[in-house]
């Protein structure tokens, strides 16, 4: 088994099996990872109650771990979705705070 890449969000390997076995990564299971075997999804189980491992087939394998946490995605989506609307709302508001001071007539800025 070779390293060919690491990063703190993804993890690369290549190995070489003579009978299918199983990979360990010594990297804590968080909810999130997802790894690919030959560029297909495979489950991520979990070795020892707390390591990333997945099963392998005999033969060359590529492997790839990807932390993709969807917590952080939604969390990134409630917040672009907050910010747009609190735009919305103080252009309202600027909009209506025009309108009152002066009715009917165009004001300059």
């Amino acid at each position: 088994m070779a390293v060919v890449e690491r990063t703190p969000t993804q993890v690369q390997l290549r190995a070489n099996l003579s009978s299918p076995g199983l990979l360990v990564l010594s990297q804590v299971n968080y909810p999130g990872w997802e790894a690919t075997v030959n560029g297909n999804r495979v489950p991520v189980l979990e070795a020892d109650g707390l390591l990333l491992a997945v099963a392998l087939p005999a033969g060359d394998a590529a492997i790839t771990f990807r932390y993709q946490p969807t917590i952080f995605y939604t969390g990134l989506g409630v917040s672009i979705a907050t910010l747009l609307v609190s735009l919305a709302v103080a252009g309202i508001a600027r909009y209506r705070k025009k309108d009152a001071r002066h009715p009917g007539e165009e004001q300059e800025v």
